[in-house]
């Protein structure tokens, strides 16, 4: 089943998010404030989803911050509400195509 994302929005306008350990960490390495991640939960798009991700189906979201291309993974739990923030980090043009959106074949 496709997550909703306004099911996903609804979660971020009641601050019903849970941030994972690594996002929380490249978060700070990287110098992006979490204000600026859930801007892109909530603003970008998604271009990939998960939906046999275990235990919540899941989302790759691009965005932009400061001009520069992020990817945010997220997780979404809908019996409740609540938004995971799995990762964070810049899309390379090793693994995607210029647009960040697809990824290269190998």
């Amino acid at each position: 089943m496709a997550i909703d994302l306004a099911e996903i929005r609804d979660s971020l306008a009641k601050s019903h998010i849970i941030w994972k350990k690594h996002a929380f960490e490249k978060a700070i390495e990287r110098g992006i404030r979490r204000t600026s991640i859930q801007e892109i939960v909530y603003n970008g798009e998604i271009i990939e989803d998960y939906p046999r991700d275990t235990p919540y189906p899941g989302l790759l979201i691009l965005g932009w911050h400061q001009n520069q291309p992020l990817h945010v993974v997220i997780a979404y739990d809908e019996l409740t509400n609540y938004c995971f923030i799995i990762t964070v980090y810049q899309p390379d043009s090793d693994h995607f195509e210029n647009d960040y959106k697809m990824r290269k074949r190998r």
